[in-house]
C-alpha cells in the first residue's frame, strides 16, 4: 500500500491517494503501515509538525519506504528518529534538523537492515546520521549529499555497514565541540566505505576504531588526516585501505597511531595499496610500530589532483 502526505491534506483522510492525502507526520508515525508499504511525502513541501519517528518495521525483501512524490524532495527540517526498528528504507528527501538529520537512537533494541540513499541531508547542528548502537547492523548509506554539520558527516557504530557514492562535504564546523569532527567517524566492524567523496572535514575524513573496514576508491581532501586508526576493539583484524586519493591534509595522509587509544596497543593488521597520497606536509604515512603487519606498495606520493572519474591521480 501507498500512502501520501501532503500540506493540502487532512489527517481525517484515508491517505491511499494524493487526493486524500495525509497532512502531518504525527499521522504517519501513528499508521499501522506494513512491510513493503510506501508513505511519500509531496516533493518540494516543508513537514515541521514532528520529527519522523517510524513506530513498525518492514522485513528483509520488504521494507517500508519513507520517500517524495512529485517534483523535487520533501523537506523534514525535524530529522528522523529510530528507535528499534529494522527494514527501514529512507530516499529522496531532504532532511536537516537542530541536532542530528538521522538519528539511531541507541535507546533500546537495536536498529538494523536501514537503508538511507538519494537524500539531501545539510544544515544539521550535530551528526548528519548517527548510528548510536554498538548492535545495529546491515545499514547501507548510498548516494546520498551530506553537507555543513556542526559534528562529523556520519558517525556509525555497529557492524557490516556499507557507505558508498555519497558526497560529505563541509563537516564538523562547529569549534565549540572539544573533540575530534570528522568526515565519517567509523566504530563499526566490517565496515565498506568506497566511492565517497569527503572533503572539508575538520578533523579526519575516515576515522577508524574498529577491525576489518575496507575503505577504497574515495576521494578525501582538505583536513589534518585522510584516514587515520585509533584502537578501539578489543580484538584483531585486517583493514584494507587501497585506491584512496587523498590531498590537502595538514598532519598526514594516513595515519595509524597507539596515542590516546582506549583499546591499548594496535592489534590490527593493515593492506595499504595503490593510493594516490598528495599530504601538504608531505607526512604521507605515519605508522606507528605495531605487533600485526603492514603490507604497504604501489602508492603514489605527491599527488596534485584527483580524476574523480578513474580515482587515480592526476599531475
Amino acid at each position: 500500500m501507498t500512502y501520501y502526505v501532503s500540506n493540502s491534506g487532512s489527517d481525517a483522510h484515508s491517505g491511499r491517494s494524493p487526493a486524500h492525502a495525509w497532512r502531518t507526520i504525527a499521522r504517519v508515525d501513528r499508521a499501522a503501515l506494513r512491510p513493503g508499504d510506501h508513505v511519500l511525502f509531496r516533493g518540494g513541501e516543508h513537514f515541521d509538525d514532528s520529527t519522523l519517528g517510524p513506530q513498525v518495521s518492514g522485513r528483509p525483501g520488504a521494507p517500508i519506504v519513507y520517500g517524495s512524490y512529485g517534483g523535487g524532495r520533501a523537506l523534514l527540517p525535524l530529522g528522523v528518529y529510530l528507535r528499534g526498528v529494522s527494514a527501514l528504507t529512507f530516499e529522496n528527501l531532504s532532511i536537516s534538523a537542530p541536532a542530528n538529520g538521522v538519528l539511531g537512537s541507541g535507546l533500546g533494541p537495536p536498529d538494523d537492515g536501514i537503508t538511507i540513499a538519494h537524500d539531501v541531508i545539510s544544515n544539521v547542528g550535530q551528526f548528519g546520521i548517527e548510528s548510536a548502537d554498538s548492535g545495529d547492523a546491515g545499514w547501507r548509506i548510498e548516494n546520498n549529499l551530506l553537507e555543513r554539520t556542526g559534528n562529523s558527516g556520519m558517525y556509525l557504530e555497529g557492524e557490516s555497514f556499507l557507505v558508498t557514492g555519497n558526497g560529505i562535504l563541509d563537516t564538523g564546523l562547529d569549534g565549540a565541540i572539544p573533540y575530534g569532527r570528522h568526515g565519517i567517524y567509523l566504530k563499526a566492524i566490517k565496515a565498506t566505505v568506497t566511492y565517497n567523496t569527503i572533503t572539508g572535514f575538520s578533523s579526519t575524513g575516515v576515522s577508524v576504531r574498529y577491525r576489518d573496514s575496507v575503505i577504497e576508491h574515495n576521494v578525501i581532501d582538505g583536513g589534518q588526516i585522510g584516514i587515520a586508526w585509533f584502537q578501539y576493539d578489543t580484538l584483531p583484524g585486517t583493514s584494507y585501505w587501497r585506491e584512496n586519493c587523498i590531498l590537502d591534509t595538514s598532519q598526514a595522509d594516513i595515519w595509524v597511531s597507539t596515542a590516546g587509544a582506549p583499546g591499548g596497543r594496535v592489534l590490527e593488521s593493515f593492506v595499504i595499496t595503490g593510493n594516490a597520497l598528495g599530504a601538504n606536509t608531505e607526512h604521507y604515512l605515519e605508522l606507528a610500530q605495531i605487533p600485526g603487519t603492514y603490507t604497504v606498495r604501489d602508492n603514489r606520493l605527491g599527488a596534485r589532483t584527483c580524476d574523480r572519474d578513474g580515482w587515480g591521480v592526476s599531475g
